[in-house]
């Protein structure tokens, strides 16, 4: 997990641009009355927020909202009812989006959002959940996709929520579909470090020019948390042992002070040492800049653990 990390000022500036392409692109016409229409059905959950509000409100705050909708047994089975032979099968105490005329409206506004626009304004190029994939649009063709962090299907209301909406790749979103994660890219202070971490086993000894002798392990760093796991993220990196392998090789040819003598003797060419690192990985290292390019979590890991990980032979 990449976190997507906005400054205050560029989050500010997201969300009035959000509920301008809402209202202007989306909604269209008759925003005041949908907006009432929506706010009269929330209140009967319990619920006293604005719409308004609720299109730009912050993950912490749309899961507060998640809970109560819980709580309150507002969550919907599916969009469609389910029918056989042309019969229609509703199932007792099971609600369908399809029945609730606001609720269906909102999911269905979810169509008219311009993909490419808001994956753009948002700013990033790599998928947050996987860290493997480009998700830069070309023209109409879309390689990044929005995932629901609370899948519309269940939670209709957030449909069009600015903070529920997560740039993906195609793979995540379709392997995630209507799972429910433990941890959103949106979570305020949150670490790619503080999840989860890439290590590694050595199946034998001949690892150096047999990349199947190297197993690629992602080591939980927080308990009781699924991401890894519904997004099937090991069975995603484990083609990705010949990068460890580049890895291993290139950190017993340079050593830090051939790194320090690089800086020294281009002056003007390198900026500083993490500048020499990127090139020497092929990838970014620090933590500000792993969403810049696929793999940055795996290389960054691997290089700084890489002299201290217990080497096991299995």
């Amino acid at each position: 997990m990449i976190p997507i990390k906005l400054s205050q000022i560029k989050k500010e500036e997201l969300k009035k641009w959000y509920i301008d392409l809402i209202e202007s692109k989306v909604i269209k016409r008759n925003v005041a009355s949908y907006y009432n229409e929506v706010e009269s059905e929330l209140s009967s959950y319990g619920i006293h927020n604005k719409m308004q509000d609720i299109l730009v409100m912050e993950h912490h705050e749309l899961k507060d909202i998640y809970n109560t909708l819980t709580t309150k047994g507002q969550v919907f089975k599916q969009y469609n009812v389910p029918t056989k032979r042309g019969k229609v099968l509703r199932v007792r105490g099971e609600k369908y989006i399809v029945d609730n005329k606001i609720l269906k409206k909102t999911y269905d506004l979810y169509s008219d959002i311009p993909n490419s626009e808001l994956v753009k304004k948002i700013g990033i190029t790599v998928c947050p959940y996987c860290n493997r994939e480009f998700i830069n649009n070309r023209d109409k063709k879309t390689s990044a996709q929005l995932d629901h962090f609370f899948p519309r299907s269940k939670y209709p209301i957030f449909s069009i929520s600015l903070f529920n909406l997560v740039p993906s790749c195609y793979a995540c979103n379709h392997i995630k579909r209507e799972k429910l994660l433990d941890i959103s890219p949106y979570e305020n202070n949150l670490k790619s470090d503080s999840y989860y971490e890439f290590s590694y086993l050595l199946k034998g000894v001949d690892f150096l020019k047999n990349r199947e002798e190297i197993k690629i392990i992602i080591r939980p760093l927080m308990e009781n948390k699924n991401n890894s796991s519904i997004l099937q993220l090991e069975d995603a990196y484990e083609i990705h042992n010949d990068v460890v392998q580049e890895i291993l090789k290139k950190k017993m040819i340079y050593s830090n002070g051939q790194i320090v003598e690089f800086l020294n003797n281009f002056k003007g060419l390198f900026h500083s040492t993490e500048e020499i690192n990127r090139i020497l990985y092929g990838n970014y290292l620090n933590e500000d800049d792993l969403g810049s390019r696929p793999l940055a979590k795996l290389t960054s890991d691997i290089v700084k653990n890489s002299k201290t990980n217990k080497k096991i032979c299995i």
